[in-house]
């Protein structure tokens, strides 16, 4: 006569756990609600339901704060997905000084007995790093900063422009007129920055990969800047004049415009 399986050993055939994360993480995908895992995922492959389960998410160097998902109940040949939110520390992010590949351990209990695990790596990035093309690109405008003091200067000297040019502006973005005077606009702003004499810096990156995106608000103090640096500070000038900024990323180039 065949002999009983165990609770333990009917779960450990019928629970599994899967998980897929992004490919980079920082402090931007928090700030913007990015979910840490695209997909986290329970099944119970068995013929009956399995009670009093519970997710364990965990990782080294505090990039996790403590998560448990307690499940009263899984029922049989069902998948669910376990939300994870907030399972991320903002505290981790700010303070980290480098790129790090942190492994995340995603286990379920029964109990105190282990049912099943899976692994998964996720590249974590510095507080001023963008992910670039090959991550989430569309994070790029958190790094626009039209509150940055040195976008109200610009639209200060902007302003003198225009009226050499007799074109009147009080900064009200799109009431200001047609799409001709948003281009007039777009031309002051970026004949103030010009006359700054910025020097390109000698850094170079890939887009596609992460990369810094440096500090916008030394680059009229130093005198200096990478091409990046300077098109996220036209991006910052024009959404401080109410204006809608594009930015454009290529495989070795970078470009800023208006939309009008």
């Amino acid at each position: 006569m065949a002999a009983k399986k165990s609770v333990k050993a009917m779960l450990k055939e019928g629970i599994s756990i899967s998980a897929k994360v992004q490919q980079f993480y920082s402090y931007a995908d928090y700030f913007n609600r990015v979910p840490l895992f695209s997909t986290l995922q329970l099944s119970n492959a068995g013929a009956e339901s399995a009670e009093n389960i519970d997710v364990v998410i965990e990782s080294a160097d505090g990039f996790t704060v403590p998560f448990t998902k307690h499940f009263d109940e899984v029922p049989y040949e069902s998948t669910v997905e376990v939300a994870a939110q907030s399972v991320v520390s903002p505290l981790y992010l700010t303070e980290l000084a480098e790129v790090r590949v942190q492994t995340l351990r995603v286990t379920v209990l029964h109990g105190n007995d282990k049912i099943a695990s899976c692994t998964a790596d996720v590249t974590v990035l510095p507080f001023d790093y963008w992910c670039g093309r090959g991550g989430n690109a569309e994070i790029l405008p958190s790094f626009v900063r039209p509150k940055v003091a040195d976008c109200l200067r610009v639209l200060s000297e902007a302003q003198e422009q225009l009226k050499k040019w007799n074109i009147a502006c009080e900064w009200r973005g799109y009431q200001e007129g047609d799409k001709s005077k948003i281009r007039q606009i777009c031309a002051a702003i970026y004949a103030v920055v010009k006359k700054q004499t910025i020097e390109k810096s000698a850094a170079e990156f890939n887009y596609n990969e992460p990369m810094p995106v440096g500090d916008i608000t030394k680059i009229f103090k130093n005198k200096v800047g990478t091409s990046f640096e300077l098109v996220l500070f036209l991006a910052s000038c024009f959404e401080c004049a109410g204006l809608h900024p594009v930015i454009a990323v290529g495989e070795k180039s970078v470009a800023c415009g208006a939309w009008l």
